[in-house]
């Protein structure tokens, strides 16, 4: 699985390390607003 979104707050057992793990590999990401994140998952 690829470009995951997560939050609104991340959980406390995501710290930086494990939060750069997961970016590198599954493109985890924050959530943003409803309407930016509809635009980028739905690319418009």
């Amino acid at each position: 699985m690829k470009n995951i979104r997560l939050g609104p707050t991340l959980p406390a057992f995501v710290k930086p390390p494990v939060l750069e793990f997961l970016h590198e590999t599954f493109n985890l990401m924050p959530i943003t607003t409803p309407e930016e994140d509809l635009k980028a998952i739905l690319g418009k």
